[in-house]
C-alpha cells in the first residue's frame, strides 16, 4: 500500500466515524420532545426561527427565539392554566433590564384554535385551511418519527354584504369575496411516538401558539441591517464563481498548463485544482462588496443570474446529474474533469438552498378599464369650447411629450358649477363637501379620453408601470394645470374656499391644491388604481397605491397616517405620496414644502 492509498484509507475511516457520530446525534434529537418553529418568509421558503422544548427539571415547555443572541434566546414558556388552556407567557423587557416579569400573549385550546389575550380568535394549527388540529401528520420517508403541521393566521372578518336588502347577493358570493386564512409557517415535532391523547396538548400545538402570538408580532430587522447582511453574504456569488472557475479550468485543461508537480499523488493530482474554486469564490464575493460600497451594486444582476424561476425541482435534477458525473469521472473515465464538476455541484447546491424559488411577478403595464363603445365614436365638437393640454413626462431616461385636445359644452360646465357642494352647501364644511364631491356621479368621458391617450402613448414608447403613472401625475402638475388660489379666481369660485369637480378643473385649466388633488385622484381612479385623498390644515394631495418593488432603484419619501413620512400600508397595499401643485414632483417625492402632518386620509374605491 503506497502513501496515497494509506492516506485515503485513514481519511475514509475518519469520515466513517464522523458519519456514524453525526447519525447517532440526529437520531437522539428525534427522541427529544420538542418542536421547531419555522416561519414562512417572503421568498416562499420556511426558516426556523424558534424552538419549543420540554424542560424535564421544571416540568414545562420553554420557548426559545433563535433569532436572538444565545444568552437571550430563552423567551418564555407555555403552561397549562387553571382554565385548562395552554397559555403562552413571555419575558418582559422594560428597557432597564431584560427580565422584569412575564406577560401573557394568548393561549391555544385542545382543538388547535389559537386566541390572543383578549380571547379573540387569532389563528389555528392544522394541515388544511379551516381545519384546526394539533395532531400533525407524519411522513413515511422520515420513518414516521416527526409530526408536521401548518400555522394559519385568520383573516379579518369583513362584512361582504354591505346592503342586507340586496336581492342579488348570495351566500356563494359572500364566500367567494371573503378573505382567506393565510399560512404563516409550520411546526415540526419530535419525540412523540404514541397516538395523541385528545385531552393533552402536544408540543406541536404549543409551538404553533408561540409562532403566531410571539414570532409573528416581532418587528423585522432594520433595513440597513438586512442590507449589510445581504451585502456580505456568500450565497449569491456561488453559482457565478462556479461558472468563472469552469472557464478558467477549461483554459488550464486545454492548454495543459502544468502548474504543480507532486509525483506521489499520481493521477489524483487533477483533484488539487478543485481547492482553487474557493479562492475564486472569495474573490468574486469581494468584488461584489467593493462594487456595493462604491455605489455600483451588482446584487440585481446576481439575482437575475441566480434566480430559480419557480422550477425548484430542477435544482435537485442538476445536483443529481452533477453527482453522477463526478461518480462516472472517478470510476470510469478518469479524473480530469472532477474539479469542473465539483465546482458546478457546489455552486448549484448553494444556489438551490439559498436563492429564492419564487417565480417572477409580472405587473400589468397599465390598468385601464374597458372603455364604452361610444367613446370610440367621433365626438361632435360643433359649438363646443376647446382646451389644449401639453405636458412632459418627468423621467431620467425617457423623453415623452403629450398633447391632447378636449371639448366642453358651456351649459354642462354651468350645470356642474351650480350643483357643486361648495356652492350649494358651503356651511357643511370642507370635509363633508369633499366627501360629497367624490360621491357625486359625473360624466367621466374626459377622464377616459385622457387615460386612453396616456395608455396608447405609454404602450407605443415602452413605458413601465411607474413611468405610466408618472405621466398621469405630470398631466395635473404645472404648467399644464396651473396653480391658482381661490381668492385669485372669483369668477369661478366666488373668492371663497372652493374645490372643483374634475371637469371644472380641466375646463378652467387652473386650481388650488385641493382642486388639482381631486382631479389627480379622479384620473388615477378612472385608470384603475387605488387612491387616497389626503389633507392637512393647509394643504391637499393624493397618495396612489403601486407595488413597492417598482421603487427598487428609486429614492422616495413616503408618508403614513401617523403624520410621518413612512410608508402607508393599508390592506396590504403601499401608498406613495403625489404632489400635484408644482412641477417636477415624482411619485413618492416629499419636498421641503410638503406638510409634515396629514390629518385626513380618504381611501377611494
Amino acid at each position: 500500500m503506497n502513501t496515497f492509498e494509506l492516506l485515503c484509507t485513514r481519511l475514509g475511516i475518519l469520515a466513517g466515524i464522523v458519519l456514524v457520530v453525526y447519525s447517532l446525534y440526529r437520531l437522539l434529537r428525534l427522541l427529544v420532545s420538542q418542536a421547531g418553529v419555522h416561519a414562512l418568509k417572503a421568498n416562499g421558503k420556511f426558516r426556523q426561527e424558534g424552538l419549543v422544548k420540554y424542560n424535564l427539571f421544571k416540568d414545562n415547555y420553554a420557548a426559545y427565539d433563535l433569532t436572538k443572541d444565545f444568552a437571550d434566546q430563552l423567551t418564555g414558556e407555555i403552561y397549562i392554566g387553571d382554565d385548562g388552556k395552554a397559555w403562552l407567557q413571555v419575558r418582559k423587557d422594560d428597557g432597564a433590564r431584560p427580565d422584569s416579569g412575564f406577560e401573557k400573549l394568548g393561549y391555544i385550546d385542545l382543538k388547535g384554535n389559537i386566541y390572543d389575550r383578549n380571547h379573540c380568535l387569532a389563528g389555528y394549527v392544522g394541515n388544511a385551511p379551516g381545519q384546526p388540529d394539533m395532531t400533525g401528520r407524519r411522513k413515511w420517508y422520515e420513518l414516521f418519527l416527526r409530526c408536521h403541521a401548518n400555522v394559519y393566521l385568520c383573516a379579518r372578518q369583513e362584512q361582504v354584504l354591505t346592503d342586507a336588502g340586496n336581492p342579488d347577493a348570495t351566500a356563494a358570493t359572500a364566500e367567494a369575496e371573503a378573505p382567506r386564512d393565510r399560512c404563516i409557517g409550520k411546526c415540526i415535532e419530535t419525540g412523540r411516538f404514541r397516538p395523541r391523547n385528545p385531552d393533552r396538548y402536544t408540543a406541536l400545538g404549543r409551538s404553533a401558539a408561540f409562532l403566531l402570538l410571539y414570532r409573528q408580532t416581532q418587528p423585522p430587522k432594520p433595513a440597513g441591517e438586512n442590507l449589510t447582511v445581504y451585502r456580505y453574504a456568500w450565497s449569491d456569488t456561488a453559482l457565478i464563481s462556479a461558472f468563472l472557475f469552469a472557464v478558467l479550468y477549461a483554459l488550464f485543461y486545454l492548454f495543459n498548463v502544468n502548474l504543480i508537480n507532486m509525483p506521489f499523488l499520481g493521477d489524483w493530482i487533477v483533484l488539487l485544482p478543485t481547492a482553487f474554486y474557493f479562492p475564486v469564490w472569495a474573490l468574486v464575493r469581494q468584488v461584489k462588496i467593493e462594487q456595493s460600497l462604491s455605489g455600483k451594486p451588482v446584487e440585481h444582476f446576481l439575482m437575475l443570474f441566480n434566480r430559480n424561476t419557480g422550477l425548484a425541482g430542477m435544482n435537485n435534477l442538476i445536483l443529481l446529474f452533477a453527482l453522477a458525473a463526478v461518480g462516472i469521472s472517478v470510476f470510469v473515465y478518469g479524473r480530469d474533469l472532477i474539479p469542473f464538476q465539483m465546482a458546478i455541484l457546489i455552486g448549484a447546491w448553494v444556489n438551490g438552498k439559498y436563492i429564492t424559488r419564487m417565480p417572477w411577478t409580472v405587473y400589468d403595464r397599465f390598468l385601464v378599464p374597458q372603455p364604452d363603445a361610444r367613446d370610440d365614436e367621433e365626438e361632435d365638437t360643433a359649438g363646443m369650447i376647446a382646451r389644449n393640454y401639453r405636458w412632459e413626462l418627468d423621467a431620467d431616461e425617457t423623453r415623452l411629450q403629450g398633447e391632447l385636445n378636449l371639448y366642453f359644452a358651456q351649459d354642462e360646465i354651468n350645470e356642474l358649477r351650480s350643483r357643486n357642494p361648495f356652492r350649494t352647501d358651503a356651511s357643511l364644511g370642507f370635509d363633508r363637501n369633499i366627501e360629497t364631491l367624490f360621491r357625486e356621479k359625473t360624466d367621466e368621458r374626459h377622464l377616459r379620453r385622457i387615460n386612453r391617450y396616456i395608455s396608447t402613448r405609454a404602450f407605443e414608447n415602452g413605458l413601465g408601470g411607474l413611468e405610466t403613472m408618472q405621466f398621469i401625475l405630470d398631466f395635473v402638475q404645472e404648467p399644464n394645470i396651473r396653480y391658482l388660489a381661490d381668492e385669485a379666481s372669483p369668477d369661478e369660485t366666488g373668492g371663497v374656499e372652493y374645490a372643483r369637480f374634475p371637469v371644472e378643473t380641466l375646463f378652467d385649466r387652473h386650481g388650488d391644491c385641493d382642486c388639482k388633488a381631486v382631479l389627480a385622484a379622479a384620473l388615477f381612479r378612472n385608470a384603475g388604481y387605488r387612491v387616497a385623498y389626503i389633507t392637512s390644515r393647509s394643504h391637499a394631495a393624493i397618495a396612489v397605491a403601486c407595488p413597492k418593488e417598482w421603487f427598487s432603484f428609486y429614492h422616495t419619501g413616503k408618508l403614513s397616517e401617523s403624520g410621518s413620512k413612512a410608508l402607508i400600508d393599508k390592506d396590504g397595499l403601499y401608498y406613495y405620496f403625489c404632489e400635484t401643485t408644482g412641477d417636477s414632483f415624482r411619485i413618492g417625492d416629499c419636498g421641503a414644502n410638503t406638510p409634515e402632518e396629514f390629518t385626513e386620509f380618504r381611501f377611494l374605491k
